[in-house]
């Protein structure tokens, strides 16, 4: 199993559209709604998603990650001077749950060990993945009614 970080070109667009509307609408509770409207509100979120990015600082690295060269979701995260904050990590359904985002965030513990630099991330309260982040060491230090924060201490 062969796991590359490639940077994101114009040709990954319909991967990261699919990757942020299989979310979106698991997120939004939205897998029985018409649709037109599922359409709808993926395009607008994902729209206004990919703008903020375009107005953040060019500390920015946003990558696609791929299996065996099959592009299968993507990383987006930023390093300050304080810390490395990933942004968003996604992968396609259909290869969740097969070791593949512990390893990416493995790689992302690497680095935070490499420049001695804290990892901090939003999950939401209700995401199973939360447990995956627990069980690498990661803590609670923040929340609010719909995420945590949590950061990882090298």
């Amino acid at each position: 199993m062969k796991i590359d970080l490639l940077l994101k070109k114009v040709k990954d667009k319909q991967l990261v559209y699919e990757l942020f509307c299989s979310h979106k609408i698991k997120e939004l509770s939205a897998e029985t709604w018409p649709e037109n409207m599922k359409q709808q509100i993926c395009l607008m979120q994902f729209n206004a998603f990919e703008s903020s990015l375009k107005t953040q600082n060019s500390q920015i690295e946003d990558l696609i990650i791929t299996l065996n060269s099959i592009s299968i979701g993507r990383l987006i995260f930023s390093v300050s001077e304080s810390c490395i904050l990933i942004k968003y990590i996604s992968l396609l359904p259909e290869y969740q749950k097969k070791g593949i985002g512990k390893r990416i965030l493995n790689l992302m513990i690497e680095k935070a060990k490499n420049l001695n630099k804290e990892i901090s991330l939003n999950v939401s309260k209700d995401n199973p993945v939360y447990y995956l982040y627990k069980k690498l060491g990661f803590i609670i230090v923040d929340n609010d009614e719909i995420n945590y924060t949590m950061k990882y201490t090298p």
